[in-house]
């Protein structure tokens, strides 16, 4: 059973480069035909499939306008178009996940060998389960790249996550990791991948490889540092290889009868140089070594420190946003308030500004009414004048009558002394007082009708003058009516009249 190491980590999420859209240097283009696509879907159609029946379903519960979801979920969390490159939110997430999975390396399981086909075989049975195993990470890209030194599978997937405020189904590795039984907190994508990479060891075992255990990593040191580390101690390997060849290297010289060797000082001094120099380029490289081993030490611990502030800052950044979540929502609700009040003003200050014409047209009836009200206290004034005017000739008309009949009694009295003259006279005498007397009813009568009338024409006269806007002296034209004037004179065109 071959022995091979096992790398599962997380990708950079490159679909370009996943798909083969870029071809990089390290690719081997005559062997892209070798590939394996499993799933290769167009990460904006995801979305949709995703989460718009989940974006339905908060919109129809929001019952603010200003709270609508009216573009795509991606659009909505990302504040851009789907793009194939990873995007990362205002609270930290990405659009999608990409992990690289591989058994061995170029020097024991490079392309084209028998090895190479199992860690394939092992690689796309692991990638079939996949799916299955993680329900909660939705795969839209996965790839099985044969083109390059080593087979490895690139899985990109999109992590869902159900709550219970805001969109019920959104992007979230946390609650995904949480929902399929890791936990939560910072280590849960450490057990998610611990738990996937014993799947994989299992596979392997049963294709006959055996995983051999991950090799100490180079902890906190840089990548130069780590490089330079593995260097000297490579060099410290090679000095010591070099002192112990030197140890039982003859020396340079000419043997004795006794067995020993006879050096000149010249040649004795530069062997004992030589010795020194690798003796002091060795405690050099021992001291280096120890050097960056206690800086390894110094930085895993402060590792450990920033793990510890990490989490702890993790559980305060998660409050602060449950916070700021909830100051958002009440900045919202008090904007929309704000909002409410200042459609509320502005419609009072249009109310306002209506008001103001109404009473200006109001202002200005008023003025006109009482114009029209002391044109009206006038023309009363002339009718008073009128009434008596005409009340004295009612009286003088009286006042004859009660003369005639005064006359006329006289005749009576007259006849009566001659009553026995002409009897027939005397009742032809009372027959026309009699007469007389209806006559002057009739004609009181008359004057109270034309009175009425005469008041009712004026009313007449004076209301059409004001509909048919008659500049016309209605009180004059009735006086000079009254004066013998013709109507034909008074309404004429000769300015006389006006």
């Amino acid at each position: 059973m071959s022995e091979k190491s096992l790398s599962h980590c997380q990708g950079k999420g490159s679909l370009s480069h996943n798909n083969r859209t870029f071809v990089a240097k390290n690719v081997d283009k005559t062997r892209i035909r070798d590939n394996i696509t499993f799933v290769n879907k167009p990460i904006d159609e995801v979305y949709h499939e995703i989460f718009d029946k989940a974006v339905e379903k908060y919109n129809s519960r929001q019952k603010r306008k200003d709270r609508h979801i009216d573009t795509g979920y991606f659009e909505y969390q990302f504040g851009r178009p789907p793009t194939t490159n990873v995007v990362t939110s205002p609270d930290k997430r990405n659009s999608f996940y990409e992990d690289v999975v591989q058994i061995g390396c170029k020097d024991d399981t490079a392309v084209g060998t028998a090895d190479a086909e199992t860690a394939k075989d092992c690689l796309v049975e692991y990638m079939n389960g996949f799916q299955e195993r993680n329900p909660n990470f939705i795969v839209f890209n996965a790839v099985l790249h044969m083109d390059e030194a080593t087979p490895h599978l690139h899985i990109d997937y999109i992590p869902i996550g159900h709550y219970k405020r805001g969109v019920p189904i959104q992007n979230g590795i946390a609650q995904a990791l949480k929902e399929m039984g890791y936990g939560n907190g910072k280590d849960s994508i450490a057990r998610w991948r611990k738990a996937e990479c014993a799947v994989l060891q299992d596979i392997a075992e049963r294709h006959g490889i055996s995983i051999r255990a991950p090799e100490k990593s180079r902890g906190s040191m840089s990548v130069e540092d780590y490089k330079e580390y593995v260097r000297l101690k490579e060099e410290m390997e090679t000095l010591r290889e070099m002192e112990i060849a030197a140890d039982d290297t003859e020396l340079p010289g000419r043997r004795t009868l006794t067995g020993k060797y006879v050096l000149s000082d010249e040649d004795y001094q530069q062997f004992m140089d030589e010795k020194q120099a690798l003796a002091a380029k060795e405690t050099e490289a021992e001291h280096i070594i120890q050097t960056y081993e206690q800086k390894c030490a110094v930085l895993d611990d402060k590792k450990a420190q920033l793990d510890k502030r990490e989490d702890s800052i993790a559980v305060k950044e998660r409050e602060s946003n449950e916070r700021i979540k909830e100051r958002t929502d009440d900045a919202g609700d008090m904007m929309y308030k704000a909002r409410k009040m200042y459609e509320k003003q502005y419609d009072l200050c249009n109310r306002y500004d209506l008001l103001e014409q109404e009473r200006d047209s109001l202002k200005w009836r008023i003025d006109e009414l009482t114009y029209d009200n002391h044109k009206m206290d006038e023309m009363l004034l002339d009718k008073d004048k009128e009434l008596e005017r005409v009340r004295k000739e009612a009286e003088r008309i009286r006042k004859r009558a009660d003369d005639t009949h005064n006359d006329d009694m006289e005749r009576i009295l007259t006849l009566e002394k001659s009553k026995q003259e002409d009897k027939a006279k005397i009742s032809g005498l009372e027959r026309t007082i009699a007469q007389k007397d209806e006559e002057i009813e009739k004609k009181e009568a008359n004057i109270s009708m034309w009175q009425k009338f005469y008041l009712a024409a004026i009313e007449v006269g004076k209301y059409l003058c004001k509909r048919l806007g008659l500049h016309l002296d209605f009180e004059k034209a009735v006086d000079m009516r009254e004066d013998g004037y013709r109507l034909n004179y008074i309404l004429g065109d000769d300015d006389r009249t006006r």
